[in-house]
């Protein structure tokens, strides 16, 4: 995901999905994490157990109790949610990839 820019529609499914986030910047943060770094993993993970581990990180870090740094969490049903819409999602951003 790192040179490849994601789509409008995914970018504006996980915004809704992460409204419990109710700062703006914070959640376009967060948006822009679960782009760089979870999603990007679940791409390129060499196999089904690594692309699961990166599903399940990211179900960590959106419900995870807020700290000092991230004083926001997601509920677990909304968690899942983006999660199963972005694992929906998955093939389709992986078709317009080189092979």
């Amino acid at each position: 995901m790192a040179s490849a820019t994601p789509p409008d529609w995914l970018i504006l499914d996980m915004d809704e999905a992460l409204v419990a986030i109710e700062d703006g910047p914070t959640r376009a943060e967060a948006v822009e994490r679960v782009l760089t770094k979870y999603l990007s993993a679940a791409r390129s993970a060499p196999n089904v157990a690594a692309e699961e581990r990166a599903w399940d990180a990211l179900f960590h870090y959106l419900t995870a109790r807020p700290a000092p740094r991230r004083q926001w969490q997601v509920g677990q049903g909304a968690a899942a949610g983006l999660i199963d819409r972005l694992r929906a999602a998955l093939p389709l951003l992986q078709e317009g990839e080189p092979t």
